[in-house]
Protein backbone atom coordinates (compact mmCIF):
# COMPACT_ATOMS: atom_id res chain seq x y z
CA UNK A 1 0.00 0.00 0.00
CA UNK A 2 2.75 2.75 0.80
CA UNK A 3 4.64 2.09 -2.49
CA UNK A 4 1.24 2.34 -4.32
CA UNK A 5 0.30 5.72 -2.74
CA UNK A 6 4.15 6.82 -2.95
CA UNK A 7 4.02 6.22 -7.16
CA UNK A 8 0.48 7.93 -7.11
CA UNK A 9 1.99 10.92 -5.22
CA UNK A 10 4.11 11.52 -9.08
CA UNK A 11 3.94 14.34 -11.08
CA UNK A 12 2.44 12.19 -13.20
CA UNK A 13 -0.52 10.87 -11.48
CA UNK A 14 -1.58 13.69 -9.25
CA UNK A 15 -1.82 17.18 -9.54
CA UNK A 16 0.44 19.62 -7.17
CA UNK A 17 -2.03 20.63 -4.47
CA UNK A 18 -3.46 17.43 -4.27
CA UNK A 19 -0.29 15.75 -3.49
CA UNK A 20 1.38 17.84 -1.27
CA UNK A 21 -1.72 18.02 1.16
CA UNK A 22 -1.82 14.14 0.98
CA UNK A 23 1.55 14.12 1.47
CA UNK A 24 1.61 16.49 4.53
CA UNK A 25 -1.04 14.90 5.92
CA UNK A 26 1.03 11.37 5.92
CA UNK A 27 3.74 12.80 8.08
CA UNK A 28 1.78 14.11 10.13
CA UNK A 29 0.33 10.72 11.13
CA UNK A 30 3.62 9.39 10.75
CA UNK A 31 4.69 11.50 13.66
CA UNK A 32 2.27 9.53 15.51
CA UNK A 33 3.76 6.64 15.28
CA UNK A 34 6.71 5.42 17.29
CA UNK A 35 9.18 4.44 14.77
CA UNK A 36 12.81 4.49 14.65
CA UNK A 37 14.86 7.71 13.13
CA UNK A 38 15.92 5.85 10.42
CA UNK A 39 13.08 4.50 9.72
CA UNK A 40 10.86 7.80 10.06
CA UNK A 41 14.01 9.12 7.88
CA UNK A 42 13.64 6.82 4.78
CA UNK A 43 9.56 6.80 5.03
CA UNK A 44 10.13 10.79 4.65
CA UNK A 45 13.11 10.52 2.02
CA UNK A 46 11.15 8.35 -0.16
CA UNK A 47 8.37 10.50 0.26
CA UNK A 48 10.13 13.88 -1.17
CA UNK A 49 11.01 11.44 -4.49
CA UNK A 50 7.65 10.71 -4.36
CA UNK A 51 6.12 14.21 -4.91
CA UNK A 52 9.07 16.41 -6.25
CA UNK A 53 9.04 13.33 -9.53
CA UNK A 54 7.78 15.09 -12.67
CA UNK A 55 7.36 18.78 -10.72
CA UNK A 56 9.65 21.65 -10.21
CA UNK A 57 11.22 20.29 -7.37
CA UNK A 58 12.65 23.52 -5.63
CA UNK A 59 8.77 25.09 -5.82
CA UNK A 60 7.59 22.16 -4.35
CA UNK A 61 9.78 21.65 -1.69
CA UNK A 62 8.96 25.37 -0.98
CA UNK A 63 5.61 24.56 -0.87
CA UNK A 64 6.08 21.61 0.88
CA UNK A 65 7.59 23.38 3.79
CA UNK A 66 4.95 25.95 3.47
CA UNK A 67 2.21 23.27 4.63
CA UNK A 68 4.33 21.56 7.10
CA UNK A 69 4.87 24.68 9.07
CA UNK A 70 1.22 25.09 8.80
CA UNK A 71 0.13 21.63 9.89
CA UNK A 72 3.02 20.96 12.39
CA UNK A 73 1.97 24.40 14.07
CA UNK A 74 1.68 23.03 17.51
CA UNK A 75 4.43 20.70 17.20
CA UNK A 76 7.33 22.73 16.35
CA UNK A 77 10.07 19.72 17.16
CA UNK A 78 8.45 17.57 14.63
CA UNK A 79 7.80 20.57 12.34
CA UNK A 80 11.96 21.49 12.51
CA UNK A 81 12.77 17.69 12.17
CA UNK A 82 10.92 17.08 8.65
CA UNK A 83 12.23 20.94 7.58
CA UNK A 84 15.51 20.16 8.26
CA UNK A 85 15.49 16.47 6.60
CA UNK A 86 13.32 18.06 3.72
CA UNK A 87 16.93 20.73 3.07
CA UNK A 88 19.28 17.68 3.50
CA UNK A 89 17.36 16.11 0.88
CA UNK A 90 17.29 19.38 -1.31
CA UNK A 91 21.23 19.88 -1.07
CA UNK A 92 21.59 15.87 -2.47
CA UNK A 93 19.59 16.37 -5.53
CA UNK A 94 19.54 18.42 -8.39
CA UNK A 95 17.04 21.10 -8.67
Amino acid sequence: PYTTVIRTLGGKFSDDVSALIVAVNFLYELWKHLLLAQQRGYLILSLLDAVTAERNRGVTLNKLISYVKRRFLLLPLAEKQIISLTNAWRRTHIL
